[in-house]
């Protein structure tokens, strides 16, 4: 994975913290030679330990934003922006 294929940056990152981690260094040695804290080491290691490879490589979905319009505000919105301007001569 860290040779070949396209991945992104933060997956490649996990993969080379695990990587190091294997070697038997500490924590802190792990983060000084990939340049992140202790803190994001010390959080990989705890998602490959509870959770296997997948879940220390790949992040959880994030809950998206609920839309701040509903169908009908939409529509009133798109009408209004294509309609034309008043108040104005064309």
């Amino acid at each position: 994975m860290t040779r070949k294929g396209v991945h992104s940056a933060r997956v490649m990152t996990h993969a080379r913290l695990l990587l190091l981690s294997d070697q038997g260094l500490k924590d802190r040695d792990v983060a000084a030679r990939a340049g992140v804290s202790t803190v994001t080491v010390a959080s990989i290691r705890r998602k490959f330990v509870e959770g296997g490879l997948k879940a220390a490589l790949h992040e959880k979905s994030r809950p998206k934003q609920a839309p701040k319009l509903d169908a009908h505000g939409t529509a009133i919105l798109i009408a209004e922006v294509c309609s034309a301007p008043e108040g104005r001569e064309t």
